[in-house]
């Protein structure tokens, strides 16, 4: 759409822009085919295998639009090609949406296809951990307090259901995103047969949110940049650590990668200064694995 219009006023303005006595009739309807198609696939194509933003991202694309406009060297008019060139380059750095899908969307995207393909061949999905230990003992006691992360990141999780929020990064894929969460909402502590127990927390009333500074978000302008959401929810894997002391964790980036987010309870003690855990660690969580936070 975005396409379609920059091009209708486009060749408006070469309409408006030739002389007179120039008989081009439908000028714009002449030329959709052989540059208004090839250049709507191009930048649909583009936009879906590119996670770049700004001038990364608009810089190529124009080099793209500009090959459709090959044959308007040999007209007669300049106006001819002048105009539609500047119409490919405005829209390539100014109007076309960068990118079509942000890197998390972009992956979850083909994590979708390989999972159906995976389900139609008889193959286990990306989803599935077989290494990943399950628990069934813990009681939403042990689950309330307070619990902590990387950076800030702070989980107090009461008895009557709701929760507090401090700078708590995205999981999976949203991750990489770099956007980090704060504000109220609400958690649950399920228990399936065959997949064991979670902490289901929700955020329901954003307060506040920020950019990990160690993302490659950090680095975009905020008008390049992902959005952070205004509700979201996590889902918590628990398991017990050597001195069967419950965490509760999920995998960040690449699923697959095992690559654990774990929250530990937040001493309570007198010491002024709080331990804080050591960054998350690319270690596959595995039945009996110390903390690998």
């Amino acid at each position: 759409m975005r396409y379609a219009l920059t091009f209708a006023l486009t060749w408006a303005a070469v309409a408006a822009a030739l002389p007179a006595d120039a008989h081009v009739p439908d000028t714009g309807l002449d030329f959709f085919p052989f540059i208004g198609i090839p250049s709507i696939l191009m930048s649909f194509v583009y936009g879906l295998a590119n996670t770049r933003t700004g001038m990364a991202f608009g810089l190529p694309l124009a080099g793209l639009l500009l090959l459709p406009t090959w044959f308007l060297l040999f007209g007669n008019f300049v106006e001819m090609l002048v105009i539609p060139v500047m119409g490919q380059l405005v829209f390539a750095l100014c109007v076309m949406r960068a990118p079509l899908l942000a890197p998390s969307q972009l992956r979850r995207r083909t994590l979708a296809v390989l999972a159906a393909v995976g389900a139609l061949t008889g193959c286990a999905g990306p989803y599935t951990y077989t290494g990943t230990p399950t628990i069934h003992d813990a009681t939403p006691a042990e689950a309330v307090g307070r619990w902590q992360c990387i950076q800030g990141t702070e989980l107090t999780l009461r008895h009557d259901g709701s929760a507090v929020i401090t700078m708590l990064d995205g999981q999976d894929f949203d991750f990489d995103d770099g956007w980090r969460l704060s504000g109220t909402g609400t958690w649950t502590l399920t228990d399936e047969p065959d997949q064991g127990q979670h902490v289901r927390l929700t955020l329901t009333t954003r307060t506040a949110s920020a950019v990990r500074p160690d993302s490659e978000s950090a680095g975009t302008p905020p008008e390049g940049r992902l959005q952070a959401p205004s509700t979201y929810t996590w889902t918590f894997s628990l398991r017990r650590d050597t001195h069967r002391e419950l965490q509760l964790y999920f995998f960040f980036s690449d699923p697959d990668a095992g690559n654990t987010y774990v929250m530990e309870r937040k001493s309570t003690g007198t010491d002024s200064t709080p331990s804080v855990p050591p960054r998350p660690r690319a270690v596959p969580a595995r039945e009996g694995d110390p903390e690998q936070g």
